[in-house]
């Protein structure tokens, strides 16, 4: 599969880092009981996100969002993900599913009291300003990597009726400022589908 995103086009610009240039794409496959792994699904998407994307000088909100919330790819603009899955079915209503992901952003430069010092497209809140770069380089500013790892473990008590049980582990190296945390976070659930 593959889709790409045409936020903003400068034909004549077309080919260079020029940040009216706008665009973000995902390509991913998925293969169903590979090598002959019955019950089993692996996965694997890369998406980038180029600067600026999402963020509008003309519009009336200047964004590509809701309530600050971005309305498209969680990883927002000046950013790269590869995203990888193993889906495993043991039993008949047993299912295991098992995702790691690699971000990478390039986030803008604010001095220690939030003020902007250098706009290097990696917020949809804020659009390419005039004292700006007219080029920009991909993953420019303040670098940050991110490492999520996931397991889903999901029993069906009776049709319909599931138990889930999830753990989810992030990691998050801020590299500009050396200062890394690690998360944790555990749910279980029962839901219902229908």
């Amino acid at each position: 599969q593959a889709t790409l995103l045409l936020d903003d086009l400068n034909f004549p610009k077309l080919g260079t880092s020029s940040y009216q240039n706008k665009f973000a794409f995902q390509l991913g496959a998925m293969v169903v009981d590979p090598f002959d792994l019955f019950n089993t699904t692996v996965a694997v998407e890369y998406t980038r996100v180029n600067p600026f994307t999402f963020s509008h000088e003309r519009s009336r909100d200047n964004d590509y969002g809701s309530f600050y919330r971005i309305l498209s790819h969680h990883i927002g603009p000046n950013s790269d993900s590869w995203f990888f899955r193993f889906d495993y079915q043991p039993a008949h209503r047993l299912t295991s599913s098992f995702r790691f992901e690699i971000q990478r952003e390039g986030e803008n430069v604010y001095d220690p009291v939030g003020g902007l010092l250098k706009n290097v497209g990696g917020d949809y809140l804020i659009p390419h300003l005039d004292t700006d770069p007219q080029e920009y380089s991909f993953l420019e500013g303040n670098r940050v990597n991110t490492s999520i790892g996931q397991a889903v473990i999901t029993y069906e008590l009776i049709n319909e009726l599931f138990f889930d049980a999830r753990y989810q582990i992030i990691y998050r190296n801020d590299v500009a400022n050396n200062f890394t945390t690690t998360d944790h976070d555990f749910g279980v659930a029962v839901r219902v589908d229908f």
